[in-house]
């Protein structure tokens, strides 16, 4: 299951990403003087961000749970 919910994260990671290229070169002035670029060129990061840490916190708890799986089938 975990798998699962990892996958459909990357690929939201992809779509952003996607997005993102979508706006094409945007240079420093450009965000400066266009709120709605800075504004959707900040949302992006935030999920980026927000989606690589979900993932991160995700197989670290999926990596413990297989540690405890494995030590109480040693028994």
């Amino acid at each position: 299951m975990i798998n699962g919910v990892i996958a459909a994260k990357l690929q939201t990671l992809d779509e952003v990403l996607n997005e993102l290229r979508s706006l094409g070169t945007i240079d420093a002035d450009q965000l400066k003087n266009d709120w709605r670029t800075q504004r959707a060129v900040e949302r992006s990061l935030q999920v980026l961000v927000e989606v690589a840490i979900d993932n991160n916190q995700l197989t670290v708890f999926e990596q413990f749970r297989n540690e405890v799986l494995a030590y109480v089938q040693e028994d």
